[in-house]
């Protein structure tokens, strides 16, 4: 008790580094407090701290925790042990509640030394945790292994965490750096960022992005169940920052939405509006977002959004599936979630018409085909723009797919040819003999193009042939050999 009680008094100047390990039967937490572990693997918890919760299940600790504070219904829904489980506040720890209760431990923000002294007046021990960054998360998990007996299942989860973010630097390392977007996070109020010091930050840049708000650490309004401050940059500096994809964050209430931000004439300007680039990051019941294990999944859907030619949606939905599967045992539908990965960005001004997206940083294989009597190559084309268009379409069985199609508008290519003459139909060829006839009107569609990648996957003999606007399986070729006119 004397250790906790001294350990409170510590606790107003915040050690944020990763914990140290501590003696053979002690633990350092997050506020450099030592504590001691329990003689047995049975203890109780409580907590108030949403960031904590996702900790608990992925350590298999539910059945534990006698009171905790639900970010969402859906932990409780989703893990037995929390459904059983009461409550001693929502962010804010309610003494008397939690007297009456007597849990072993409250794990709780390392930020708040006024409610862990309060606690530790009631004799009840605190456990300080901050994860704000990925070394942070890694100290936590080791504590809590440690702490709670469940270092097996720490290492299990460490394992996951390192191979997730291996697998996305394999990727982000091929992204030429002159082809990375900038983008920023921004937090419950318009002008309100995540600044260097925060873990949205560090994910956009482990998702290949640039971050221009990296080096802002200033104090910003501050949601009580998170242990850091926004940063309130103001709308001003944002449009300054002029940004070319900007991310909502979902793990606090918005007092905006994303499609205010993109009709609103004071946003126009800001290269990610203009773009379309502006997106809530997942998920409705279980932010993608909150400091914690998923945060893995988060930067996966932002390489996904920024990068869909080197991530693709299939991809990133595998992803999801894995993780859900990891920490629960099951996975989950979208619908249920609250997320959707369906949404194409709004047109970029440029001339490419609604539903074509122009995009940059996508590496050209070698290609050739045929304009008529032309011969078109990647070299010929090199000097087009690449657009991304989503696209939905049934097949002759009933199926219907959504595919992801980028490449380039085949009235560039008709530029690039120097196609001028007249034509009332556009007539496609594969080079197995499959063809696909077209109105001009349909060819002429800034959404109808010559692809070099379908759902993130490259061609393996030609490109495609997208009519993007045809909801028909069948007025998709692949392996484009000739394009020729009929009137």
């Amino acid at each position: 008790m004397i250790l906790v009680l001294c350990g409170c008094a510590s606790g107003k100047e915040e050690n944020s580094s990763t914990p140290a390990r501590g003696t053979d039967n002690t633990v350092i937490d997050a506020s450099g407090v030592e504590l001691y572990i329990p003689e047995t693997g049975d203890t109780s918890i409580a907590s108030v701290y949403a960031v904590a919760v996702p900790f608990f299940v992925a350590l298999e600790l539910s059945d534990r925790v006698i009171a905790v504070n639900y970010k969402s219904q859906f932990w409780a829904d989703s893990v037995e042990g929390l459904a059983k489980a009461g409550t001693v506040g929502r962010g804010i720890v309610d003494l008397e509640l939690l007297a009456e209760y007597a849990p072993d431990v409250l794990v709780h923000r390392s930020n708040d030394w006024r409610t862990i002294e309060a606690v530790s007046e009631l004799g009840i021990p605190v456990m300080s945790i901050r994860a704000e960054n990925f070394d942070e998360i890694i100290g936590t998990l080791d504590l809590m292994g440690r702490y709670f007996y469940a270092e097996t299942r720490a290492e299990e989860v460490k394992g996951w965490m390192n191979g997730k973010f291996d697998k996305i630097g394999k990727i982000v390392q091929d992204i030429p750096a002159d082809k990375r977007f900038t983008a920023i996070v921004m937090g419950g109020e318009l002008g309100i960022v995540a600044g260097g010091d925060m873990l949205q930050s560090w994910m956009l840049e482990q998702a290949g992005a640039v971050s221009p708000a990296r080096d802002i650490t200033e104090s910003g309004s501050l949601d009580a169940s998170i242990p850091t401050a926004w940063s309130n940059i103001g709308a001003e500096k944002i449009f300054e920052m002029n940004p070319d994809v900007i991310f909502c964050t979902s793990s606090t209430v918005l007092d905006y939405s994303v499609e205010e931000i993109l009709q609103s004439p004071a946003w126009s300007e800001v290269e990610a509006v203009k773009t379309g680039r502006v997106a809530l990051i997942p998920a409705k019941w279980d932010s993608w977002d909150l400091p914690g294990i998923n945060c893995a999944l988060g930067t996966m859907w932002m390489l996904n959004r920024m990068y869909p030619e080197c991530f693709s949606r299939e991809e990133l939905e595998e992803e999801i599936d894995d993780y859900y599967t990891f920490m629960f045992g099951r996975t989950f539908d979208s619908e249920y979630l609250g997320y959707e990965l369906n949404v194409s960005p709004q047109t970029e001004d440029t001339g490419s018409g609604p539903g074509a997206v122009r995009i940059d940083g996508v590496e050209i294989p070698e290609f050739s085909f045929k304009v008529k009597d032309t011969t078109i190559t990647d070299k010929d084309m090199a000097a087009y723009p690449v657009y991304s268009v989503e696209t939905t379409s049934t097949n002759t069985y009933g199926t219907t797919t959504t595919r992801v199609y980028v490449g380039y508008a085949i009235s560039d290519v008709l530029k690039a040819a120097g196609a001028t003459e007249a034509f009332s139909t556009l007539v496609t060829l594969a080079d197995d003999g499959y063809k696909v006839s077209v109105s001009k009107d349909v060819a002429l569609e800034p959404t109808t193009l010559a692809a070099i990648t379908e759902d993130g996957k490259f061609f393996k003999k030609g490109l495609w042939f997208a009519p993007c606007v045809s909801d028909v399986s069948p007025d998709y070729l692949r392996d484009l050999a000739l394009i020729a006119f009929e009137n």
